[in-house]
């Protein structure tokens, strides 16, 4: 030990040991009375050092040091280096980075490992999942009722606890009369007993203040996150306590959430929590908590110590055909019941929390691969720049290798300057990529909600930095490191071997450059077919318009009233050409559907599924969607039948014609509704949407509420008509509401945010392999023509033409990257599903994208010909001709 410990000093203190080992050994020669030879002396350092010393980390820092000194001297080479580099590890960090964010980074909570959530599968075949406005068999459902989560909290014999979020989004909060929209969310009580976070001020809410109807004589309580304390309370111990409305419903403070936890929406920042029972009181028509059909809450548990997921995994599975059994809805027929009860009850990991932003894997996924193809054609093109430096220092190498140098001492030299590089270009790499991290967050962002995910530095990040430090120095640095190593000088001096490998990686090069290209163009045309279909709606002189009418002073009784009242006054403006109440904007996100019976037909529940729409009279004129047959919805009034406006897609897949469908009656939502009119279809959830089945209902066959949007379309500028609008809704209300302005194009453009997103990183990405690549090739061929001036030097002298030489090496070239090119076909077109999911109006094989891509390609190639080629034609043949 003693000696580990000594050999451990002598890294750190070597010099005073030296001082101390000469000075022992000028003793021993005064005491010998004798002198010993130089030799002799030197002899004797080298030995004792031997003992005292690790003789193969001494020669590794040593070459290390060499390397470096190397890699200053030839400060272009290395800032060259460094920078390609730096621009593939910064692209892959900056998709990595958000990638852990979502899905891997758990949440800031005391063992998160221990956390699960609940999901239902086996889901019966009218369960589906609108993914771009495709209906796509759902695999699993993450949201349930709240009698479902009653029933589930019984079975706790491995449970800790258990908790559950609702609805989250936006909403209207004042304090001391300053309004602002704040981003809340709805939690049972436990939620934070179970998490096991601490406030940093005050006391969390619990279960026994989560009960309905609240505690007798007491106010709901809330908790504020540590970003709102200080935005609308400056830090002020005095906020516990203080009361603040939540939708005209008040709030005490009870506690402030410590700045580490912002909810369990990773990348989704809550500013407020509200206990599940108060919701009742916020919005009152919501009589969710006795309804087992209503599935809108996400529940979570904790395990007891001990217990793995493994077991609870087991352990739901027995349960779930008793749960499943004891929450059937009894308004269920026969055969909702049996779909019902043979869904399976499972458990997913709860530690990353869940969050809406899980759709932006799927994308992620296909940018990670993707950059990780830049960091390829970056790591390659270093590979070539190593190459050529090899290949310069041959003559250095050659004599170091006829003098004895061990192989494998200059194959460490090289990996280690490698490694230098790829440790200065990670370095800088995790710097962009946090950067770049921020700059996709802002743009995924949105006016309503903000990304905002942790990309802090963890172990997942130092463990894909150090994968990455390791690929880009072995990727990089190993072919050069083999060569330098060869048995022979000779060998080293052989350039055509180093000249072929360089040639190979300009071909991976280039197939990597034409697959990024194809893809780049194919989402490029698909986005523009999206943002120019036809939506249905009038996108000139229409606009929807969300105004917060209930927190301005209509109360819920009285919304009805204004709802027809503002509507019927907008109408009779010369300037408002149609103005109509809508639930739902379309395509902004939301989706209701619903299953309909008509009489007299027995079809399948699967083509039976229509997406719904609660309107008002005056909605379709609003919106600009043509009335094909029959009457609008007319205003509300007693003793008629209710009449309801289907689209022309639900009319000819229902009843064969638009006119069969005038006047025939269905059952909706158990009551039965007579068809009035026929509308020209419009999309409803997504504009990929082909023909969607809608049907437009009086928003009074269901109750009126809060937080209906109403279409405007206009006459003359936008901004008269709202302006008109907005003095309708303040004298309505009695004060001025916050108003939300949205458009068809604003929606259409949010609803194409990930493809925007895609379409734009792999458009950046193409174009950094392209001049990555652009770049190596020029390189290649000026290494070629340096290598070849002799030849070339003795055909100009021979009578060759200066037009011929250049034109050989625009050849090599072209023929280069034509053989990058079918290498770059072939593995497009093993990955061509991978796009499938974002292509619209357009197929992954379409030619005009390949050619495209080809082209630029080979213009690319040429480009990187003219200088090398330039240099080649202005060779001197005298030189050359002397030198025979």
């Amino acid at each position: 030990m003693t000696r580990l410990l000594f050999k451990l000093r002598a890294l750190f203190q070597r010099a005073q040991l030296d001082a101390d080992l000469r000075a022992e050994l000028e003793h021993h020669q005064t005491m010998q009375g004798r002198r010993i030879g130089l030799g002799s002396s030197l002899y004797w350092q080298e030995e004792i050092r031997s003992q005292w010393t690790f003789i193969s980390i001494e020669a590794l820092l040593a070459d290390l040091k060499t390397a470096a000194r190397r890699l200053r001297r030839d400060r272009a080479f290395t800032a060259i280096a460094v920078l390609t580099v730096v621009l593939g590890v910064g692209a892959t960090t900056a998709i990595f980075t958000l990638i852990n964010g979502i899905a891997l980074r758990p949440l800031p909570v005391p063992a998160p490992a221990q956390l699960v959530r609940f999901v239902l599968t086996h889901l019966p075949p009218t369960e589906r999942h609108w993914v771009d406005g495709r209906p796509v068999p759902a695999r699993e459902r993450s949201s349930v009722s709240f009698p479902f989560y009653q029933v589930l909290t019984r079975h706790d014999s491995i449970f800790s606890g258990f908790f559950a979020t609702a609805g989250t989004g936006d909403i209207h909060a004042e304090y001391n009369g300053i309004p602002r929209q704040v981003n809340f969310g709805v939690v049972t009580g436990s939620l934070f007993e179970v998490l096991g976070i601490q406030p940093q001020a005050g006391r969390f809410f619990n279960s026994s203040d989560d009960i309905e109807g609240g505690r007798a004589g007491t106010t709901w309580p809330a908790v504020i996150s540590d970003r709102l304390w200080t935005s609308m309370f400056q830090r002020s111990p005095g906020a516990i306590g203080a009361t603040i409305t939540v939708d005209r419903a008040p709030f005490v403070i009870a506690a402030v959430c410590p700045p580490e936890f912002k909810g369990i929406s990773p990348g989704i920042d809550r500013d407020l929590w509200i206990p599940l029972s108060s919701t009742e009181s916020v919005f009152p028509l919501y009589k969710w908590r006795r309804q087992p059909g209503v599935g809108a809450l996400r529940v979570f548990a904790r395990l007891k110590p001990g217990v793995t997921p493994q077991q609870a995994a087991r352990f739901i599975q027995g349960i779930s055909a008793t749960v499943l059994r004891e929450t059937d809805d009894p308004g269920h027929n026969p055969e909702a019941s049996r779909y019902w009860r043979a869904m399976q009850l499972e458990t997913r990991s709860g530690q990353n929390g869940f969050t809406p932003l899980n759709s932006y894997l799927e994308p992620l996924t296909i940018l990670i691969a993707a950059v990780a193809g830049v960091l390829l054609i970056a790591a390659t093109n270093l590979t070539s720049l190593f190459l050529a430096r090899a290949a310069a220092r041959s003559h250095e190498l050659a004599i170091r290798v006829s003098l004895g140098a061990p192989a494998h001492r200059l194959r460490r030299e090289l990996l280690l300057e490698s490694a230098l590089i790829a440790l200065a270009g990670v370095v800088a790499g995790y710097a962009f990529g946090q950067w770049l991290s921020r700059a996709l967050q802002a743009l995924g962002s949105s006016p309503t909600t903000a990304v905002n995910l942790d990309t802090s530095f963890d172990l997942h990040t130092f463990a894909f930095l150090a994968v990455t430090l390791l690929a880009v120095t072995f990727i990089a640095g190993l072919a050069p490191a083999w060569r330098a190593g060869a048995a022979t000088a000779a060998r080293l001096k052989n350039k055509s071997g180093s000249l072929r490998l360089r040639a190979a990686l300009i071909i991976l090069q280039t197939g990597l450059s034409l697959a990024l290209i194809a893809g780049a163009g194919i989402m490029t045309a698909s986005l523009r077919s999206l943002l120019a279909e036809d939506t249905g709606y009038d996108h000139e002189q229409s606009v929807f318009l969300w105004p917060d009418l209930f927190n301005a002073g209509i109360s819920r009784e009285r919304m009805p009233r204004a709802y027809q009242s503002i509507a019927a006054r907008l109408r009779a403006l010369p300037e408002i050409a149609g103005a109509g109440w809508t639930d739902l904007i379309p395509l902004a996100g939301g989706l209701r559907s619903t299953t309909i019976e008509i009489p007299g037909r027995d079809m399948p529940l699967a083509q039976r599924h229509v997406f719904l729409m609660n309107v008002g009279d005056g909605y379709l004129s609003g919106a600009g969607v043509a009335l094909r047959a029959g009457a609008d919805i007319e205003p509300q009034s007693a003793n008629r039948p209710t009449f309801i406006v289907i689209s022309e897609s639900a009319a000819l897949h229902f009843y064969g014609s638009i006119h069969n469908a005038i006047g025939s009656r269905l059952k909706l939502n158990n009551a039965f509704v007579q068809i009035s009119g026929v509308a020209s279809d419009a999309k409803y959830h997504n504009v990929r949407e082909a023909h969607p089945l809608v049907i437009y209902a009086p928003y009074w066959l269901s109750q009126t509420r809060p937080g209906f949007s109403l279409a405007l379309r206009y006459r003359g500028s936008r901004q008269t008509a709202i302006a008109a609008a907005t003095r309708v809704f303040q004298e309505e209300a009695g004060r001025l509401p916050f108003l939300e302005v949205r458009t068809i194009q604003s929606s259409l453009s949010a609803a194409v945010s990930r493809e925007r997103l895609l379409t734009w990183l792999l458009s950046s990405f193409a174009l950094l392999a392209l001049i990555i690549s652009a770049t190596g090739l020029a390189g290649l061929l000026s290494f070629m023509v340096e290598q070849r001036r002799r030849d070339f030097g003795i055909r100009l002298a021979l009578g060759a033409s200066v037009r011929h030489i250049r034109g050989l090496i625009l050849k090599h070239s072209l023929l280069l990257t034509s053989a990058g090119l079918g290498f770059g076909a072939l593995l497009s077109y093993l990955l061509r599903r991978s796009l499938d999911a974002y292509v619209f109006a357009i197929t992954t094989a379409d030619p005009r994208v390949w050619l495209g891509g080809g082209v630029l390609l080979l213009l690319a190639a040429v480009l990187a010909a003219v200088s090398p080629a330039w240099r080649a034609g202005r060779i001197d043949p005298a030189p050359m001709l002397r030198s025979q």
